[in-house]
């Protein structure tokens, strides 16, 4: 968050983030984004709603492609995503080879809790607990009605997230959605989903002109923000990189991977022959 504020960029704070919404808002000193999932308790939705308008916050990223979690083998493999003695076991063991980060954030680092969460979840602190909240309470039923719903309720930007067609690209709109982000979640939620770059073109041309389009998933450097720039989009979202960074090197990682990228996007530009974000077009493909 400090560094995308240093940087100049937004900061999107996910429901299930271990920092809460006033813990942010307090160390930010600049607004940031929230992200919602839809839950079937409507008063807890609310309840954060609530707290991040109070908290500065006026730009919601509603989540609407994890209506339940999907198979996620890896997090099976490490106990992460299923309950019982052996996932326990396994969690253990992944603590006790890493003493460092049992000292730096275990120890030092505290709460460790779901900031945000943490007055609705019963033993939020507790992960099998957690996991049976979010079976519970993640909403498969959630339609255009309930967007509509949420378009009332917040009185800020509203952008949907995890759009990959075109004619739901309208129908966010007609909802009430101020912009979309073209995702598939990381390629997490299906195996084989379709990459957001091939769905682009189709969805900018459907609603671009008018709506704010930004693209998650697959941007690695500054020359694939150039890319997603070229198919028309205003702005790109990332998801690992920074975690990347993060866990290799704390805050100044993370300031060191978004200059590369600028300077990657800057030299990016300079070899094709553009001198303005805004001349950043599809004719410029072809070389890169």
């Amino acid at each position: 968050m400090r560094a995308a504020n240093a940087i100049g960029i937004p900061f999107t704070l996910s429901t299930v983030g271990l920092c809460g919404i006033d813990e942010v808002a307090t160390a930010a000193h600049a607004p940031f984004w929230f992200q919602l999932y839809m839950l079937r308790d409507r008063g807890v939705a609310n309840a954060l709603l609530d707290r991040a308008w109070a908290a500065g916050c006026r730009t919601l990223m509603f989540t609407i492609d994890l209506p339940m979690p999907g198979p996620r083998h890896r997090d099976i493999r490490n106990g992460l995503a299923v309950p019982g003695r052996r996932a326990k076991l396994l969690r253990t063991r992944q603590l006790l080879a890493r003493p460092g980060w049992i000292w730096d954030v275990a120890m030092r680092g505290g709460p460790l809790r779901l900031g945000s969460l943490g007055e609705h979840v019963p033993a939020a602190r507790d992960l099998d607990a957690f996991r049976q909240w979010v079976d519970q309470q993640f909403d498969p039923t959630v339609t255009w009605a309930d967007i509509v719903w949420l378009r009332q309720r917040w009185r800020g930007t509203l952008l949907l997230k995890g759009i990959l067609d075109a004619d739901d690209a309208r129908a966010s709109i007609d909802a009430g959605a101020d912009g979309i982000v073209v995702s598939n979640h990381g390629g997490r939620q299906l195996d084989g989903a379709a990459s957001t770059a091939s769905k682009l073109p189709a969805i900018v041309n459907a609603v671009g002109a008018s709506t704010q389009v930004l693209v998650d998933g697959g941007i690695r450097s500054g020359i694939d923000v150039f890319r997603a720039l070229a198919l028309g989009v205003r702005g790109v979202l990332i998801g690992r990189p920074w975690v990347y960074a993060l866990a290799a090197g704390g805050e100044p990682g993370v300031r060191a991977l978004l200059s590369c990228w600028q300077r990657e996007l800057a030299t990016t530009m300079a070899l094709t022959g553009v001198t303005r974000i805004d001349a950043i077009g599809s004719q410029q493909l072809d070389p890169i």
